[in-house]
């Protein structure tokens, strides 16, 4: 799966499409996302169903995830156009608006509990990225620490489990390159959890990732943004944001799933 892109938001750019898109899929959601955006409803979502559906898997033929038994991508839906079917044609919360990377003017506000959102984020590179050659994508190599260190920078997308003073603690969603959580990857099964669009089924976690807990539904509400199906909630790791940190907003955990999000937070510090 080496072609599979690894992130799971579509940075702000001039398209709105995920990268490597092909004309037809890129078309075809262009053609949804007009509709959403020139035709107002009060609808909002209904409740989000917690049964898994199918399994999806990238294929290097259309670039865009299809359904585990299609992998040739001949004739079926592509995952891009088949998560954007049933949502109302206005996302509710439109404040603040767009997706731009900027300090949120009222954070009080803005980071509450199961707020979804972006931000570059800078971290240490292991010892095993530093030795990999050529660089990974996102190593800083013009800087070097005091004892050879080097900064890895990402676009991280973030979920608020808890609202502090002048910061936020929060779970982070992650694809682990393209291979869900699956035991390659580092953390328990327990503390992984499937993270979805609101509108439709989760996509079904591969049998290897033992995830036991109930997915968490999100509503996006900047247009252009997509989930990757192997998209997971890392309850195992809480990251501290400060609240004068650039950051985009995606949208927000769906109402009723914010118990679940308390309750995996509550776990996490046990």
């Amino acid at each position: 799966m080496a072609d599979e892109p690894t992130a799971v938001m579509v940075p702000s750019s001039s398209s709105a499409q995920p990268p490597n898109l092909t004309s037809p899929a890129r078309d075809k959601a262009s053609e949804i996302e007009e509709a959403v955006a020139s035709k107002p409803s009060t609808q909002e979502y209904p409740e989000p169903t917690r049964v898994y559906g199918k399994q999806w898997k990238w294929s290097n033929d259309v670039k865009d995830y299809v359904p585990e038994d299609d992998a040739e991508g001949c004739d079926t839906e592509l995952y891009t156009v088949y998560q954007l079917k049933g949502i109302p044609l206005e996302p509710p919360n439109q404040d603040p608006p767009g997706d731009e990377y900027q300090v949120v003017g009222k954070p009080k506000r803005f980071f509450q509990p199961g707020r979804v959102f972006a931000a570059e984020w800078f971290e240490p590179a292991t010892a095993d990225i530093l030795e990999q050659q050529p660089p990974p994508k996102g190593l800083v190599t013009k800087y070097e620490g005091i004892h050879g260190g080097k900064p890895v920078a990402k676009y991280r997308w973030f979920v608020v489990v808890r609202r502090r003073l002048h910061h936020s603690l929060c779970f982070r969603v992650a694809t682990y390159g393209g291979k869900g959580a699956s035991k390659l990857a580092r953390g328990r099964a327990a503390d992984f959890v499937v993270l979805y669009r609101a509108n439709i089924e989760p996509a079904a976690p591969y049998p290897d990732e033992e995830i036991s807990r109930p997915p968490i539904a999100i509503i996006i509400e900047t247009p252009g943004q997509y989930i990757s199906p192997i998209a997971r909630l890392d309850c195992g790791r809480i990251y501290t944001v400060e609240d004068n940190l650039k950051v985009a907003k995606i949208g927000r955990v769906h109402p009723s799933h914010l118990s679940s999000l308390d309750d995996y937070y509550k776990e996490s510090v046990q």
